[in-house]
């Protein structure tokens, strides 16, 4: 149940009870709609017998006043206010408008809306499956794979206990070229033993059906036993001056003691309990492929979710209450029998006086039906599904084999063409194994390979001889202790040139030689030392070429600091079109020119006229154009013309609504002795005003800050225009009271 402070209230039908409909700046409430009529469908499960993995959208009905415009495809938000607590209504959830059709005489508007899970289960999601699982070599935890597919609508997920196979792997198992998004939740969903719903705060919310939920009592039928003993049951009690009308099967369902997985035709991939009244899972894609054991562990974890629901199949007519919720387990106490179920669907409808439909349906015993149409599909898509990774296997299989084929005959046709130049050895050494590959013809001094291994060491080499080259070769070395690599070539022209690579478990270094030229790197875990005749570094942030010159986004050089806005040390701050310093002195004859911004801490004396180019040249015969901020930067003011504007419309982003200036506060106050000047005539007077702290919480549009990023001051500016609608709007009640106040004081003139 909806956890509420005033729950209790809609047992009463005479507390008033008010609908609050939202969406941009429009509200509806009770007295726009038809009759006060409005319809709240939720369900978990309307099938004839318990479907694990369900995910039914909620929909939400009303007949609204023709006087709003269309608002097909806008999300809506509905609550209800009980007893004129408006400050905490309780949610009923928040929805997408799908169909909005004016009636016949075109004074009413027919609203259909649902909530998030419909855009879900209606959606192809091949491209967003082949995104998340591109081939068969990607997986991922099932908990990951729900976060990313609700990720994909933008809804979040309500966290609540884990799920008991959220830690199961999933893979792709499946080539879709379709792919609904309702198989795709279901799927997970079902492996949990849950349903998905969208709780009424909008998110997605996997329901788990509370177990044991029936109590223990005396009766005539049971006989006393040392281990039986009296049990509180876990529903809420709906009473008889709650519930108007029940009716109830004469059996209760049976608990499932046993599951069986499917994961192709005919083919059970894992079992888990007894066969008395067996759950099975079938067509669920997420399985097909995996083996017994694994499918073992997930039937296991499955049944420990789903075991022990024994309820009573019912269909109620009560009172309405929107704190009761789908999946919520309850009671009433009938006049023959004690009804213990769950809420599965549900029906709210009204406004002031509610009324509530709660139902849960089922089979005494859960029932495969072997010869149903759907069940015959679900098995020849499972096969078919195993065929073609089967397939895709094969031909992975096939292609291996030939290029290992091909490779095998290529090697042996290379052997058989040079067998007669082509030297092979391979022989035992005192101290280990030798084996070398060579060939030396007229064109090629030397070309071989060999490598030597002893209990200490192993050492590969490669070498090449050439009359242009004189030698050509690369070596590995590797012991216990270190690897080293060698790459090195020698010609006439050239000289020596060779590359050096050395392991160790504290250190690794690097060197390249070019005759007398060196260049070397060595790191180990405190310092990383480099040598060269030229250090290029290229990097995001931070680069040296190969002249030594310097370029940085930030860093420090003495009492010097360098950032990517400029250059700061003691007196002195520099950016792009900024100069802040203590001191500027101009030589007798010199001039200092200032092409940016000039900040002045102190007085500014000055013998001529002192023009700011960069200030709007004209004023005009109200306020002046000049305006100081509150970081004290000297500048034009805003301008109100439409052509330095963009997005014009009416206000209707809630974060400058008029309406919440009605929560500022207003002080009375005195300013600090060491924050107003000596000669202003309101020093130590109590002044009246606003605290900026209480505005940037209400109002933080209206709120300036200096230079530090600190609260300053706030704009007169941004208050004009919402005090004016706010003007507006108390004008516009005024004018009705007074029409209102004329058309009474008629009537008693006429009496």
């Amino acid at each position: 149940m909806v956890d509420y402070e005033y729950g209790a209230l809609f047992n009463d039908d005479s507390v008033k009870k008010e609908i609050v409909i939202k969406y941009g700046n429009t509200t509806i409430t009770n007295e726009d709609l038809f009759n006060q009529e409005l319809e709240l469908d939720e369900s978990l499960c309307s099938e004839e017998q318990l479907k694990f993995g369900s995910c039914e959208a909620s929909v939400i009905k009303f007949r609204v006043a023709n006087i709003v415009s269309p608002v097909k495809g806008n999300w809506i938000s509905v609550a209800m206010a009980v007893d004129g607590h408006t400050e905490n209504p309780i949610p009923f959830g928040r929805y997408k408008v799908e169909s909005d059709k004016p009636t016949s005489d075109r004074k009413w508007r027919e609203i259909v809306a649902y909530d998030a899970l419909y855009d879900m289960i209606n959606d192809d999601v091949y491209a967003w499956y082949n995104s998340v699982l591109p081939d068969k070599n990607t997986s991922m935890q099932l908990s990951q794979f729900r976060k990313l597919f609700l990720q994909k609508y933008g809804v979040q997920e309500e966290i609540g206990e884990p799920l008991v196979n959220d830690g199961m792997t999933v893979t792709r198992t499946i080539d879709p070229d379709e792919l609904s998004g309702a198989k795709v939740i279901t799927a997970i969903c079902e492996l949990n033993g849950c349903f998905g719903h969208i709780d009424r705060n909008g998110k997605f919310k996997s329901v788990q059906l509370i177990q044991g939920i029936k109590g223990l009592y005396p009766r005539n039928d049971l006989y006393p036993a040392d281990d039986l003993y009296p049990r509180d049951p876990k529903s809420t009690p709906i009473g008889k001056g709650i519930y108007i009308s029940c009716e109830y099967e004469d059996f209760t369902v049976n608990s499932i003691t046993g599951i069986d997985i499917y994961k192709e035709e005919n083919a059970l991939g894992g079992s888990s309990g007894s066969t008395e009244n067996k759950y099975v899972v079938e067509d669920n894609f997420l399985v097909y492929g995996k083996q017994e054991q694994e499918l073992r562990i997930i039937a296991n974890n499955l049944l420990s979710a789903i075991r022990g629901l024994d309820y009573r199949p019912f269909d109620a007519e009560c009172k309405g209450n929107p704190c009761f919720e789908v999946g919520d387990p309850v009671r009433l106490s009938t006049k023959y029998e004690i009804v213990e179920s769950y809420i599965l669907s549900r029906t709210l409808k009204g406004t002031q006086a509610l009324k509530d439909s709660y139902s849960a349906a089922g089979a005494e015993k859960y029932e495969i039906k072997v010869n149903s149409t759907s069940r015959e599909i679900s098995q020849v898509s499972g096969r078919t599904e195993q065929l073609e990774r089967e397939y895709d296997e094969q031909q992975e299989d096939i292609e291996n084999i030939n290029t290992d084929i091909d490779d095998i005959n290529q090697d042996i046709g290379e052997i058989n063409s040079n067998v007669g130049n082509l030297k092979i050895e391979l022989k035992k050494t005192n101290d280990g194994l030798h084996a070398e590959v060579s060939r030396a013809t007229s064109a090629e001094a030397y070309i071989g390979s060999r490598v030597d291994m002893t209990e200490s060491s192993i050492e590969a080499e490669v070498r090449r001889a050439q009359d242009s080259e004189n030698y050509l070769s690369s070596r590995i070395n590797m012991t216990a202790e270190s690897i080293t690599a060698e790459v090195a070539r020698a010609t006439q022209e050239e000289g020596r040139l060779s590359s050096q690579l050395s392991i160790t478990a504290n250190q690794i270094s690097t060197k390249v030689t070019a005759g007398e030229v060196t260049s070397l790197i060595e790191q180990n875990a405190r310092s990383i030392r480099m040598k060269a005749d030229a250090i290029v570094i290229n990097s995001t942030y931070f680069s040296v070429d190969q002249y030594g010159v310097i370029n940085a986004q930030s860093g420090t050089i003495g009492p010097f600091s360098l950032t990517n806005n400029g250059f700061s040390g003691p007196g002195i701050y520099v950016t792009g079109s900024q100069l802040w310093v203590n001191n500027i002195t101009a030589r007798t004859g010199n001039t200092v020119n200032l092409q940016g911004s000039l900040e002045i801490n102190d007085n500014l004396t000055a013998n001529a006229n002192v023009k700011f180019l960069g200030v709007y040249y004209n004023t005009t015969s109200g306020d002046a154009n000049v305006h100081i901020g509150s970081a004290g930067n000297l500048s034009t003011k805003s301008g109100s013309s439409k052509r330095w504007k963009h997005d014009i419309k009416p206000i209707s982003d809630s974060s400058i609504d008029p309406h919440k200036l009605y929560k500022t506060r207003t002080y009375e106050f005195i300013y600090n002795d060491d924050y107003i000047s000596l000669s202003d005539h309101r020093k130590g007077k109590k002044i009246p005003g606003f605290v900026i702290e209480d505005l940037e919480k209400d109002y933080p549009i209206a709120v300036d800050y200096d230079e530090n990023g600190n609260l300053s001051t706030w704009s007169p500016s941004m208050f004009v225009a919402p005090f004016l609608e706010l003007h507006k709007e108390h004008h516009g009640d005024i004018e009705e009271i007074k029409y209102t106040l004329n058309k009474i004081l008629n009537k008693i003139g006429g009496v």
